[in-house]
């Protein structure tokens, strides 16, 4: 996403964050709730167009996704949908491809709270490389003339038991609404984005003149590498050296 198309996603971002979901029901729902409506805007492609037209009162678009939504699901998806309407896109696609990324964004929400981040990462990486390396499962997965349902079926026997409740309902999506891309590609994308969520998850904050800040996983890696690179690894490389020095008889040391 480019320019108003990438603003208005933060603002979703934000807007989803703000939520400050930690319950896996809660999110699964919100998340299954937003893929249901990315489905019927690929489907619906006048009702897509129609809700994404810059030229249209935000408030017009507004009402037209609440009047279709409003009952059928839950008001924070609802909230959602609405401020993704009222939104300024580049094109139609990208908002849909945001409302498709905060309904996976949802479902890494249910992996946090099940605390999963790092099953979800690895079934997806791992699934991933199995569909690049079998190209007839590969085949199987994206024709287009197998019905939906017969896929699920495959990818539950499959992994059902072997992955995680929200792995598999990623992977499903991932190929029974491929959206027009790859599938490897997807999944590919998808851990990628899971990796970075994991690596950025608060572990416990820090305290700096009463200041508190947030922890994470990646600030503390980045550190750890500088503090080896920079103070420690001179200092073993002084300890390695005097240890040769004290080892290495004296004749058969450099001159």
């Amino acid at each position: 996403m480019r320019g108003a198309s990438r603003t208005s996603f933060a603002g979703l971002t934000e807007q989803l964050e703000a939520e400050n979901i930690t319950s896996a029901t809660v999110a699964t729902r919100l998340g299954n709730e937003l893929f249901a409506v990315v489905g019927l805007l690929d489907a619906e492609h006048g009702l897509r167009r129609a809700l994404s037209d810059p030229g249209k009162p935000a408030a017009e678009k507004a009402a037209v996704a609440s009047a279709l939504l409003h009952g059928k699901v839950t008001g924070r998806t609802e909230a959602l949908v609405v401020a993704a309407v009222e939104s300024r896109w580049a094109t139609s696609g990208d908002m849909v491809d945001a409302i498709e990324q905060l309904a996976i964004e949802a479902l890494v929400l249910t992996a946090e709270a099940e605390n999963g981040l790092d099953d979800l990462e690895d079934g997806l990486f791992r699934f991933g490389r199995v569909v690049a390396a079998q190209p007839e499962l590969r085949a199987a997965l994206a024709t287009t003339s197998l019905p939906a349902g017969p896929k699920e079926q495959l990818l539950s026997t499959l992994l059902r038991g072997k992955v995680t409740s929200v792995t598999l309902r990623l992977i499903t999506q991932m190929v029974t609404h491929p959206r027009g891309r790859a599938l490897p590609a997807a999944l590919g994308a998808q851990g990628s984005f899971v990796a970075i969520k994991y690596s950025f998850t608060s572990i416990w904050p820090i305290t700096i003149a009463g200041y508190s800040f947030p922890g994470y996983t990646a600030l503390y890696t980045l550190v750890f590498n500088i503090l080896i690179a920079v103070a420690l690894t001179p200092l073993f490389n002084a300890m390695r050296d005097h240890a040769k020095d004290e080892t290495v008889p004296a004749d058969y040391r450099a001159s």
